[in-house]
């Protein structure tokens, strides 16, 4: 099945095709985690909202739109569910979470500066302003374009442009403060 596209899984799944939804499933899975982390920020929590997508995604597989992305579906719903569920949630009163982000690991061979590195940049991202965070998440997390991205955020690419520009400088500079140089930065990024 890793040949078939995503529209014709959606096609098949409309058709009541197990199979298929559970490719869309196996394909997708990773990357709305991604994004609910970044918005929930517990691995629990995020689980929970990306079961929650794939429910929604199954149950409303009639209202998707062949013109568009099944990503860009995939993620809108994810976010809307990881919302819903922080305003669901009681916050605890120890929050030890963070952004669990796997491709922004550090390649450095020190684990000490791995992990510190990795720490700070997954703070940072948490500590984003919420319109901020999700345009990072899903251009430099998911890998979604600006066009994709904006359209799962319902605005404007320009404004997923500008969010993302400041998102990634609030990041240097929080960063900074936390005296990440920027090699370390670009390790954390392109890891």
């Amino acid at each position: 099945m890793d040949a078939v596209t995503d529209l014709e899984l959606v096609r098949r799944a409309k058709a009541g095709e197990q199979r298929a939804f559970e490719e869309l499933v196996r394909r997708h899975q990773d990357r709305a985690f991604s994004v609910a982390r970044g918005v929930v920020r517990h691995p629990e929590d995020a689980a929970d909202v990306v079961q929650e997508a794939f429910i929604a995604v199954l149950r409303h597989l009639d209202t998707f739109q062949e013109g568009a992305a099944f990503t860009t579906w995939l993620h809108r719903i994810t976010i809307r569910k990881a919302y819903d569920h922080l305003r669901r949630r009681v916050p605890d009163p120890v929050d030890p979470g963070g952004v669990a982000v796997s491709q922004l690991e550090a390649r450095d061979g020190d684990p000490f500066a791995t992990g510190m590195a990795r720490t700070a940049l997954l703070d940072a991202i948490a500590s984003l302003d919420p319109a901020f965070r999700d345009a990072v998440l899903l251009v430099d997390v998911a890998g979604l374009g600006v066009e994709d991205a904006a359209a799962a955020l319902g605005v404007a690419p320009g404004t997923i442009k500008s969010r993302v520009f400041r998102g990634r400088a609030t990041l240097a500079r929080e960063l900074g403060t936390r005296g990440m140089g920027a090699a370390s930065q670009e390790q954390a990024h392109d890891g």
